[in-house]
């Protein structure tokens, strides 16, 4: 009697149809019955943090694409295997690698679509739009109060007591070469690698100061110098007549000589005018002719280094010899306007340089201002 192919060794030898494995039938055809066992579990869990994406979370295989064999094989069999079936298949040929998306705590602006990309950028750009300074009328009031708030000028006082003393001497020796003292002295912005501050204002409000104090001392002392020289004639004329009268009169005359304190009032406000105000005029004269190349605190920097010269002139000014007085208060003019217009015209002609119709006039009214300084100079306090 022949065994069936499922039963055990009974001395006639070894089944030759009987499946060593128990996973097949004589035709190879895998066993339904085993497959739950083999079958692989598609449910995973993560429950540390992944050392890639850092996330936390649990996801699920996708079926598994059928290789080239297992294709072969369902074409043999005529497509009769059963979805069941064709999992076994895979394990004789090797699976491809496959990327498994995982489903839980995850950045879901990963996949997105071209549009929701393109969505996304558009709002983040109009974020940073409405956050930009200026764009709001919050933004857009702080930049037009700006000039009123003391932060705002504190970049321009961060400068060196060596600093400011360097660009007083080069205001007094290099004020007739062209450019010089604004691009190797002071330097258009900051360069810290050349040892430039950029422009300021420091330097400016400390000479304009000094200037107000030397020219209300000065004035005051010419003013002494004068009634001291009017009542010595007089009194040489008095002694000339021998006259007791006209020699109680000069000694009266020298002591009721009083010190003049309209005098600092008026050097404050015409330094003041002089440093802060004409500068701003031509700045806010040249952006209105759109012309901006040079900036207001450029404007007002070479202005006040530009006084230097007249704190010279008026040590000697307050001697009572007219000739004297002309001579050094234009010496101090001539130095100071030639400072502004061999630093400034540069910037100013490369902006006109078509035919020079705008930028003239600005350089035949910094010169004419200055000759209005300098008559205001003699004949205000020096006469």
């Amino acid at each position: 009697m022949m065994n069936s192919s499922y039963d055990s060794d009974d001395g006639f030898g070894a089944n030759p149809f009987r499946s060593d494995s128990g996973s097949s039938d004589l035709l190879g055809t895998p066993n339904v019955q085993q497959q739950p066992q083999q079958q692989q579990q598609r449910q995973y869990s993560l429950t540390s943090p992944d050392p890639q994406s850092g996330m936390v979370g649990s996801f699920e295989l996708p079926p598994p694409t059928p290789t080239f064999q297992q294709q072969q094989q369902q074409q043999a069999f005529g497509g009769m295997m059963s979805p069941q079936q064709q999992p076994m298949m895979s394990q004789q040929g090797q699976p491809p690698q496959q990327q498994y998306p995982l489903s839980g705590t995850m950045d879901q602006n990963v996949n997105k679509s071209p549009a929701a990309s393109s969505a996304s950028s558009g709002m983040y750009q109009s974020t940073m739009d409405s956050t930009t300074p200026g764009s709001t009328p919050i933004g857009w009031w702080r930049r037009c109060t700006s000039c009123f708030r003391l932060e705002g000028y504190q970049p321009y006082f961060d400068l060196d007591t060596v600093h400011v003393a360097q660009r007083i001497m080069c205001a007094l020796t290099k004020f007739w070469q062209p450019d010089q003292f604004r691009t190797a002295v002071v330097g258009d912005t900051a360069n810290p690698e050349l040892g430039l501050k950029g422009p300021d204002l420091y330097g400016p409000l400390w000479i304009t100061m000094t200037l107000i104090f030397c020219i209300a001392a000065t004035s005051n002392l010419s003013d002494y110098m004068r009634h001291l020289q009017h009542s010595s004639s007089s009194s040489s004329t008095a002694a000339a007549d021998a006259t007791d009268d006209a020699a109680i009169t000069s000694q009266e005359e020298m002591e009721d000589f009083e010190y003049d304190i309209y005098h600092l009032l008026r050097a404050s406000s015409v330094c003041t005018v002089f440093v802060f105000v004409i500068p701003t005029a031509f700045w806010f004269a040249c952006t209105c002719l759109a012309m901006p190349a040079i900036p207001w605190v450029m404007w007002v920097c070479c202005y006040g280094y530009s006084m230097t010269p007249y704190l010279l002139a008026v040590l000697i000014a307050w001697v009572p010899i007219t000739i004297l007085e002309w001579l050094v208060l234009a010496m101090a003019t001539f130095a100071s306007v030639l400072l502004i217009l061999r630093n400034l015209s540069t910037p100013l002609l490369s902006q006109d340089a078509a035919n020079q119709a705008k930028a003239a006039p600005i350089l035949m009214s910094i010169l004419g201002v200055h000759v209005v300084f300098l008559l205001v100079m003699k004949y205000l306090f020096y006469s």
